[in-house]
């Protein structure tokens, strides 16, 4: 009787187990100290506060761009956001499904309900206003965003200023 060849098993399977075998391994590697994965907002951690949009935000268009964004703000969260019109500020809209155009602008700050100093504390609302450049991308079938630069603190982003 012969002996039959012991039989091996397919290259493909060997590279797909070794890649398999890497990949559990990198990812062993990037868990956390604790022991498990951990969730966005766990633990005792605050969020940072951030800005909201605390009312109905009006515009101004020209030939379908949008040249001026009226946007009532109040805090979200306890730490006081300094708004000076010092800082930068762009809007994000979307031209497709995979594209989007960032315009710059300009923008002033008024206080209908604060104490008269820059910062944006629990309880006051604050006026942006800004102006953006005729002819610009931004109209008011495009969802647009928002993004702050303040002179001091990371930049702030007001999410669904167009819907």
């Amino acid at each position: 009787m012969l002996m039959q060849p012991a039989r091996t098993l397919p290259l493909r399977t060997l590279w797909m187990a070794a890649i398999a075998g890497v990949t559990a391994f990198a990812l062993w590697l990037l868990l956390p100290a604790g022991g498990g994965p951990s969730l966005p907002g766990a633990g005792d951690a605050e969020l940072p506060p951030s800005l909201r949009v605390d009312g109905a935000v009006g515009s101004t268009s020209v030939d379908g761009a949008v040249t001026e964004l009226r946007v009532p703000l109040a805090l979200r969260g306890a730490d006081p956001i300094r708004l000076t019109e010092d800082g930068r500020i762009h809007a994000v809209t979307a031209m497709a499904e995979t594209a989007s155009a960032a315009v710059p602008a300009s923008y002033e700050v008024t206080w209908p309900a604060g104490d008269g100093d820059d910062y944006l504390e629990p309880g006051e609302r604050a006026l942006l206003t800004v102006a953006l450049p005729a002819g610009s991308p931004v109209t008011d079938t495009n969802p647009a965003k928002l993004v702050i630069h303040p002179i001091d603190g990371p930049a702030l982003t007001i999410e669904n200023v167009l819907p």
